[in-house]
């Protein structure tokens, strides 16, 4: 996100927020670099186009082939004001360890990536709830069909699953006629 129409949440403050920043000012600064400027002591060479893009043939102008250069304009996201009472219950990013001595630069942002993905994982209470749902998912397949398979794939077999995350199951048999 563009720093300058951003906000940043006190839990970001830090060596990783300062490197994106530095990073991004970067990236900016090659962006607007104007490689295109020529030399103001050289004469402009003509190439039978006029000042205003269009083409001069035998005296006249062909404004049909009038290809303009457009300017690409800053297209800024409108972005809501921050509400404070969401960042100061949950902390802004909940994930953050409270007076962690998290390290500057990118080991920084890595650390702070094991956090995440320790808060997103699942606790055991929500996988044995989960598997439990499967096994009756299964149960109630293999009594309807007792030559189907029933195979699970996706977020939940990976147990890189939000809480919210459905469950992604496969029934495969030989069927004569489909079973719904």
């Amino acid at each position: 996100m563009d720093p300058s129409i951003s906000w940043f949440q006190p839990e970001q403050e830090g060596p990783a927020k300062l490197l994106w920043l530095r990073i991004w000012q970067t990236q900016q600064e090659l962006d607007n670099m104007n490689l295109k400027e020529g030399d103001g002591d050289m004469d402009p060479i003509t190439n039978g186009f006029n000042t205003h893009n269009n083409l001069i043939m035998n005296g006249k102008t062909d404004k049909c082939n009038n290809f303009a250069q457009r300017r690409r304009k800053d297209n800024r996201p409108s972005t809501r004001p921050l509400n404070r009472k969401s960042v100061s219950d949950c902390g802004g990013c909940p994930w953050r360890q409270p007076k962690f001595p998290y390290h500057r630069g990118v080991m920084g942002l890595h650390q702070e990536m094991e956090h995440f993905y320790q808060y997103m994982s699942p606790t055991e209470a929500e996988d044995k709830i989960r598997a439990e749902v499967v096994a009756r998912i299964e149960k109630i397949i293999i009594s309807k069909w007792s030559e189907a398979k029933v195979e699970i794939f996706g977020s939940y077999r990976t147990g890189l699953y939000l809480p919210t995350s459905d469950i992604d199951l496969v029934v495969i048999g030989k069927w004569t006629n489909l079973p719904l």
